[in-house]
């Protein structure tokens, strides 16, 4: 963790509740990488393959139930808000082929850039770059990098609206 770093894990918002617990899985020279304050809710579960890095700036958060997974790199910027039953992958964990027989690569770089919303039920996968300032719609599956400030949603995602500006 960077110095003065504050990782706030399983936080509730129901003191009365039980909490069902989050996860951190950091296999064989893997890291979680903190850039500043960061909260994640119950039930989060962040995993690292071996030599793989996540990494979470300042004033992110991670709301319940959502999926980090990581086989290589997972970049998360500064002020993104991750809503609940969130997957962000990098890896399709299998082997899958072109039209003409050749192995796609398994794992791709995900980066989500500052300022970034995404919404429930969201699911980002291997090789996606979500450009700054984006809001992902609840329910959308993001399987092609995304330009700054724009509205996505749908299955597969596709661009909705373009110069948007949230707070």
């Amino acid at each position: 963790m960077n110095p003065n770093s504050i990782f706030e894990f399983n936080m509730m918002e129901d003191p009365f509740r039980k909490v069902r617990p989050s996860r951190l899985i950091l296999k064989d020279n893997s890291r979680l990488v903190c850039k500043g304050h960061i909260q994640t809710f119950e039930a989060v579960k962040i995993e690292c393959l071996p030599n793989a890095v996540v990494e979470i700036g300042d004033k992110s958060y991670i709301n319940h139930n959502s999926e980090i997974r990581c086989r290589e790199r997972i970049t998360i910027g500064n002020n993104v808000s991750i809503a609940y039953n969130v997957l962000i992958q990098d890896s399709d964990y299998h082997t899958t082929y072109d039209d003409n027989g050749n192995p796609k690569p398994q794992t791709l770089p995900v980066v989500i850039e500052d300022n970034v919303w995404i919404g429930a039920n969201a699911i980002i996968l291997k090789g996606v770059t979500v450009g700054e300032g984006t809001i992902v719609a609840a329910g959308s599956v993001v399987t092609k990098s995304v330009p700054p400030y724009s509205l996505v949603g749908g299955n597969p995602a596709r661009i909705i609206k373009q110069n948007i500006k949230h707070s």
